[in-house]
């Protein structure tokens, strides 16, 4: 990401970060209502590739 421009570089960054919270609150939500409707396994291998870039786990166990 270093040959992206700054806003480009921010841009995505904050994309990465929304996308995980966007997926995880969709599966909260699924478990909470009963919905059994996985999300797409290519969505899934594609954020938790780069889920240690946007949490560190400090909070979390």
């Amino acid at each position: 990401m270093r040959d992206l421009p700054r806003d480009a570089a921010r841009a995505h960054w904050a994309a990465l970060s929304a996308s995980c919270e966007l997926a995880l609150h969709a599966w909260d939500i699924n478990q909470t209502t009963g919905c059994r409707t996985p999300l797409p396994p290519t969505l899934i291998e594609a954020l938790l590739a780069h889920a240690s870039l946007v949490v560190d786990g400090v909070d979390r166990t």
